[in-house]
């Protein structure tokens, strides 16, 4: 992207991107590991396909979120993709505005809920 911008809007970005970190709070974050092979669908970025990357990937995501182990669930971990919703529950606890759901193939996405949700 920086080289499809100028200098001056990148920086602007940059600030707005580290006052919105600053300022962001989680209260739960969802990390949903890989557990099936990428599909080359001719339309998905294959450079970390391979499983040796996906994992060296996994590890390096995890250990930049270690800074928050105690919001963070993690789903699917022994589960395959047939029963991933069958088999991955999560008991009522509390009630969330703001949950971070990432996945590990480096897509992080920030929910938030109008309603809170209550997990």
């Amino acid at each position: 992207m920086k080289e499809n911008i100028s200098q001056e809007e990148f920086d602007l970005l940059d600030r707005l991107y580290q006052v919105t970190q600053a300022r962001e709070k989680w209260d739960l974050i969802f990390v949903i590991l890989p557990k099936s092979n990428y599909v080359d669908d001719g339309f998905r970025d294959m450079t970390m396909a391979d499983n040796r990357t996906r994992d060296w990937f996994t590890k390096q995501l995890l250990d930049l979120l270690s800074l928050f182990k105690d919001k963070i669930v993690i789903l699917g971990e022994n589960s395959d993709s047939d029963s991933f919703l069958l088999t991955t529950t999560i008991t009522p606890r509390r009630q969330l505005k703001n949950v971070c759901i990432s996945k590990s193939n480096g897509l992080l996405q920030q929910k938030h809920f109008h309603s809170k949700l209550t997990i």
